[in-house]
């Protein structure tokens, strides 16, 4: 069923797909193992390939601000995820993101989903 907000949707997974790369989103899944070395238990995780933006924050006075009560610091990065199917939306403090090599952890999520039923992109703050 078409909605008024293929255009946008169809937009940005065209420029995700053109200008965006791949990243690894490392999930808990909310179970855990048994470590005998440690006697403790592991999170386990998930590992899955989606599509990603990265950008740099711009710099505010002294190169730091607020973002959802949360600090922006030098080096964390604004990302943007392609929902897809099969993965939840990260979970701030607990999920990670590898991209281009480097393993950033997850501060503030925003799920961006103007009809309420579909999730058209995730936005992260990611700080190494």
């Amino acid at each position: 069923m078409a909605t008024a907000l293929d255009p946008l949707i169809r937009t940005v997974y065209q420029l995700m797909t053109r200008y965006g790369g791949n990243a690894e989103l490392i999930q808990e899944t909310g179970a855990t193992e048994y470590d005998p070395e440690t006697s403790t238990g592991i999170a386990v995780t998930t590992t899955t390939t989606v599509r990603a933006l990265s950008f740099e924050y711009l710099a505010k006075k002294d190169g730091l601000g607020t973002l959802s009560n949360t600090l922006v610091e030098a080096g964390d990065k604004w990302f943007f995820i392609k929902p897809q199917p099969g993965i939840t939306m990260p979970k701030p403090k607990k999920d990670n993101v590898i991209f281009n090599g480097v393993k950033y952890n997850v501060i503030t999520v925003k799920d961006t989903n103007p009809s309420g039923a579909l999730s058209i992109l995730w936005e992260l703050q990611l700080r190494e």
